[in-house]
């Protein structure tokens, strides 16, 4: 037990001073990878593969990134009272955005992504609405700045409807 608590300490010690990601608007390739420490994805790959090092080679699978990025945006600096999740915006990867974000576009169900956002998996209803609303400033602001809306073809078909329903 002695070595699961100090292993603990050390990956919690990262991810407390770890900064990853920041969403701007967009989901760039490999923000995933970069969204979480490397000890975080480390030690949920071992749980997962079996701790021999050699097999660490799906670090960066997406069950691996899934759960990490589960861990990081439930975890809390200090101990705290079961009754309601709380998240920190400094450690928001990009996994509970989008499927806050992609919730809403598709069903638009204040509930479901409330029932999320209870379970630790996605941002809260009102986050969405935070951020659908700077999106939707932001494209009028690129609007009346060049008199049309630009979107870059490297954008992915998911972001792009994100920007359509803030519209």
């Amino acid at each position: 037990m002695k070595v699961m608590a100090k292993a603990a300490k050390l990956v919690r010690k990262e991810i407390a001073n770890y900064s990853g990601f920041t969403f701007d608007g967009r989901f760039p390739p490999g923000c995933q990878q970069g969204s979480v420490p490397a000890t975080l994805k480390t030690i949920v790959s071992m749980v997962l593969n079996g701790p021999d090092l050699r097999d660490q080679n799906s670090i960066d699978s997406q069950a691996n990134l899934t759960i990490s990025q589960a861990i990081l945006f439930n975890f809390k600096n200090r101990a705290s009272f079961p009754c309601r999740s709380r998240h920190s915006m400094d450690r928001e990867p990009p996994l509970p955005l989008y499927i806050g974000m992609k919730i809403h576009t598709e069903t638009r169900s204040k509930k479901l992504i409330t029932e999320l956002h209870d379970l630790g998996l996605s941002i809260s209803y009102v986050r969405v609405l935070k951020l659908e609303s700077q999106l939707t400033t932001a494209v009028c602001e690129n609007f009346l700045e060049k008199g049309a809306v630009f979107f870059r073809f490297s954008c992915d078909v998911d972001s792009l409807l994100l920007v359509h329903w803030t519209i």
